[in-house]
């Protein structure tokens, strides 16, 4: 578990920095809401990150370029896993429909897994500059 946790947030501080991702939920992250909740429970900070792109079409572009990650809809995988959960709930379906439905479009999640985090890492640049 404990490396599960670093390697989150080593890649939720990753993503803040990015130009092409808009937001990183983390609650490892000090702005995050739920951050000193997070600190005051907990010895680590878990190993799930979200974050979100543009959009519905730039989450498909992104998901379609992994290749380390795998595309899957559980928690806690030794492999790392993320999801797309507009593609994976309501495919072919329009961003602002989306929304209607309390879908994200924009939104990604991360469960990371066991893999060394710099590899995970450069899947997630190679996967962003398809964006």
């Amino acid at each position: 578990m404990d490396y599960h946790c670093r390697s989150a947030e080593k890649t939720a501080r990753f993503l803040v920095g990015h130009p092409k991702v808009r937001d990183v939920f983390f609650p490892g992250l000090e702005g995050h809401p739920g951050h000193q909740t997070a600190k005051a429970q907990m010895a680590g900070f878990g190993g799930m990150v979200s974050f979100r792109l543009s959009g519905g079409a730039a989450c498909r572009k992104f998901m379609d370029r992994l290749r380390l990650s795998k595309i899957g809809v559980s928690l806690g995988d030794a492999a790392t896993l993320m999801l797309h959960p507009a593609s994976v709930f309501h495919p072919g379906v329009s961003d602002t429909a989306c929304r209607r439905l309390g879908t994200d479009p924009a939104l990604i999640r991360v469960s990371t897994g066991l893999e060394d985090p710099e590899d995970i890492l450069e899947d997630i640049k190679s996967a962003l500059r398809a964006v």
